[in-house]
């Protein structure tokens, strides 16, 4: 950290001053009055910094910790261009107040910013998230800088008989994060706790909360393999867009994330890890039965996709550019043991599409085998092609039924509306071992698609059928059947046959 103690000068309302390096004084002295107070010329460096104006009391009088993504403009931020505030009567609002310089010259010393607009802050403050670092402490995350006036214990409780804290304060000069002390809290684990802050809570313009403010918490559990499991995948990202990867709780156990990591494996060896990345080094809850969403940018998957709970969502600044044509991840945890893992690739996309791009793979039901083909299907037009943060577009969960053999839906119209878009064809035998062929036939006999070739079956299980021929072409509108024919080593032979309808619009 370096403090400069500023000469006296008296700056005139409405008027501006250049505060820059000796060196620049030259350069900088026809746009106006400049102090040459920075010693050194890469204080302000290229991907961010932060700078902090204070009185001699040190009453702080404005922050900024800008980074390179203030510019909003990538063929900008990397050099030669300032970035400027929209509207000075907003100070606080962060990037959503700053932009690249539209002027020639590459910025506007001395003068009015070039892309002075009225950009007003009417968002009311909210809590992102409440994370518990040890059985005294919590860290309170507020979306957006907030004043002092809410500093008071009584403005803090917490569910479960842990009441409010003993101490209030702000973890650094941000404001945005709190720190909340407790004495003697006996937090314990499987337990869900509510932390609910008091309306009252008042942002850098002004913007108070009318009513409380709550945010769920508690003790992350060991995560085991097959805890947490990979739920939805975004690989070939749309134009200006980030991949990202949906994963999902299926236990009872609350999971901090900071005990899960995105592990690279060795291209030479399929187990060996050749290198670990935290998805998060602050924590982040995944609850039960819950979803959560890891991308390097929640801004670039909320400009094309309905995202309806941005909460859920990590932003992971290394998450690894997935190939377009298919890829891998692999979650561990903290012993290294394999949480989950899926290799992918773009023939596990509805092959009707014109292009995958921009299409998510999302799991058919969260309990099937990830690395099982058949557990995929591409996300539904009618949703955007992705469903981040919640239930999957293309979600079917395994029924039980009578018999050995049964499909669902009877009617299925494979056009990505989200709805009855697959066939699914279950089966339940008394015992294992069994093979299976499955073959598709029209209502004139004719073999149209030949989807399972002695596939060896588990006691019980499911194949799919996406609507589509040997030819990867949509079968027409009719009534089809479905002809199962299981064997055994022993000799022991069965076939079914069931019909579906194969549905559509009429034109």
């Amino acid at each position: 950290n370096t403090t400069v103690l500023l000469p006296n000068y008296k700056l005139q309302a409405g008027n501006y001053l250049i505060l820059a390096h000796s060196s620049a004084v030259n350069s900088l002295q026809n746009f106006g009055h400049v102090l040459p107070v920075f010693s050194s010329t890469s204080v302000l460096t290229n991907s961010g910094a932060e700078l902090v104006l204070k009185f001699k009391d040190n009453k702080i009088i404005h922050i900024v910790n800008y980074t390179n993504k203030w510019y909003n403009n990538t063929s900008k931020d990397d050099g030669g261009w300032s970035i400027e505030m929209i509207d000075v009567n907003n100070p606080c609002s962060e990037e959503n107040n700053w932009r690249a310089s539209v002027d020639p010259k590459g910025g506007t010393p001395g003068s009015v910013n070039s892309v002075k607009a009225q950009n007003p802050d009417n968002v009311i403050p909210d809590i992102i998230r409440a994370i518990l670092m040890n059985n005294d402490s919590l860290i309170v995350t507020f979306s957006e800088i907030i004043m002092d006036d809410i500093l008071s214990p009584q403005n803090f409780t917490v569910s479960n008989g842990i009441g409010n804290p003993i101490n209030v304060a702000f973890t650094d000069l941000s404001r945005k994060k709190i720190i909340l002390i407790f004495n003697g809290a006996n937090f314990v684990k499987d337990t869900i706790y509510t932390l609910s802050v008091s309306a009252g809570v008042k942002d850098c313009a002004g913007n108070v909360t009318q009513t409380i403010l709550s945010a769920q918490f508690g003790i992350g559990d060991t995560i085991q393999p097959g805890d947490i499991v990979i739920n939805e995948v975004l690989f070939y990202e749309p134009t200006g867009g980030n991949d990202y990867v949906e994963l999902y709780n299926k236990t009872s156990k609350i999971f901090n994330l900071k005990d899960l990591k995105l592990a690279i494996l060795d291209l030479d060896s399929y187990q060996t890890i050749s290198k670990v990345k935290n998805i998060t080094n602050e924590g982040f809850y995944l609850f039960p039965n819950d979803y959560v969403l890891i991308t390097k940018s929640l801004k670039n998957v909320m400009k094309f996709y309905y995202t309806p709970y941005p909460k859920r969502v990590v932003e992971m600044p290394d998450f690894p550019a997935l190939k377009s044509t298919g890829d891998r991840l692999t979650f561990i945890n903290n012993s290294h043991q394999i949480i989950d893992d899926f290799i992918f690739n773009e023939s596990m996309h509805f092959q009707l599409l014109n292009s995958f791009k921009g299409v998510a793979l999302e799991k058919i039901y969260p309990g099937l085998s990830t690395q099982d083909s058949k557990s995929w299907h591409s996300a539904a037009q009618n949703v955007g092609f992705g469903t981040p943060t919640y239930k999957n577009s293309q979600y079917s969960q395994f029924k039980d039924f009578e018999g050995e053999i049964t499909v669902e839906p009877e009617v299925f119209s494979p056009d990505l509306d989200g709805y009855n878009d697959l066939l699914y064809i279950y089966y339940k035998f008394a015992e294992p071992g069994y093979i299976a062929n499955v073959q598709i036939f029209d209502s004139k006999g004719r073999l149209i698609r030949k989807l399972v070739r002695n596939e060896l079956c588990s006691t019980n299980g499911y194949f799919v059928w996406d609507g589509l021929n040997d030819a990867n072409m949509k079968a027409e509108i009719g009534i089809y059947v479905v002809y199962v024919e299981i064997f055994n080593l022993n000799g022991q032979t069965k076939s079914f046959k069931k019909h579906c309808v194969v549905g559509g619009y009429l034109r």
